[in-house]
């Protein structure tokens, strides 16, 4: 095991650029390996809403973070509770995660923010396909914070 370890470690720099150049859905090779926890979201849900996460910044430059890790950075913090310097160093720099937070946190007016939307569009989703009501989730999770 970690011999296999060891050599994925080391294709990293040629998962990186393929990654970069778009040959291939990157994730397929990363999820093998990466370290899972119980708030990551699978990547299908965050292909979902990834549009909405994307266009709350303007892209000047292309992106060298996974938003997918930095996603699932925001949630661990959410979930877990834990102080952004102690974010585990599987995820991207605490800083840089904090940052996206503050970006998708963002209220405009009345609007809500475009995090709580792409929570209330993953968790909505997963009730309809449970066969519950959509809304009601989301509503007592609010009332509760």
């Amino acid at each position: 095991m970690t011999k296999l370890l060891h050599i994925l470690t080391a294709l990293e720099p040629v998962q990186n650029l393929l990654f970069e150049l778009k040959c291939f859905p990157y994730y397929l090779i990363r999820d093998s390996y990466a370290k899972k926890y119980p708030s990551d979201i699978s990547q299908m849900q965050f292909e979902k809403i990834r549009p909405l996460l994307e266009a709350a910044r303007k892209k000047t430059r292309p992106r060298i973070i996974d938003l997918y890790e930095v996603y699932c950075g925001v949630l661990y913090v959410l979930k877990s509770g834990c102080q952004w310097r102690m974010l585990p160093r599987d995820f991207p720099k605490w800083r840089n995660v904090y940052s996206y937070f503050q970006i998708w946190n963002e209220r405009i007016g009345e609007a809500s923010s475009v995090l709580e939307r792409a929570l209330k569009k993953i968790i909505g989703e997963i009730r309809i396909s449970s066969g519950r009501n959509e809304k009601q989730a989301f509503a007592s999770l609010m009332r509760r914070v």
